[in-house]
Parts: structure tokens; sequence; C-alpha cells
């Protein structure tokens, strides 16, 4: 089994290589499923609303493959 931090790393290229967002993502959220076959991530990042030009947080939930490390899923992780 993979450890926390793995699967942190994982989810935070995994959403870097497809959003292209490369700053200010942090670490919200990490446990281990109940059935203990994925880490679920959750990862916090700043967004810009185009309209009015301000920042506001956003937070994205990553499924982990506890055993390989491959990243199964990412969805928007309402607050």
């Amino acid at each position: 089994m993979i450890e926390a931090k793995d699967a942190v790393i994982a989810a935070a290229k995994y959403f870097t290589d497809i959003t292209g967002h490369t700053g200010g993502v942090i670490v919200e959220e990490i446990e281990l499923s109940d059935d203990e076959k994925y880490w679920l991530v959750t990862l916090g990042f700043k967004e810009r609303e185009e309209l009015m030009y301000a920042e506001k947080k956003a937070y994205k939930l990553f499924e982990v493959d506890a055993y390989t490390g491959e990243v199964r899923s990412m969805k928007i992780r309402a607050v």
C-alpha cells in the first residue's frame, strides 16, 4: 500500500498535468476509504473569476488507488 503523502503527490501531479494550474495548491483533506482501496485526497486552490478579477477558493476531490498510486477520478468538491 502507498503512503498518504504519495497519494497527495499523485493527486497534485495529476491536477497540474490536466489543468495546467501550477501554483497555490494545498492539501485540505486526506483519508483512506473504508474498504482501504483508495486514498481520498482533497486539494484546494485559488480560482480566478474572469468578470470580477477576484480570486475564490475551489476544491477538487481525487480518488487514488491505495496500491498502485493511480488517480482513478477527479471531481468537484463542494463545501
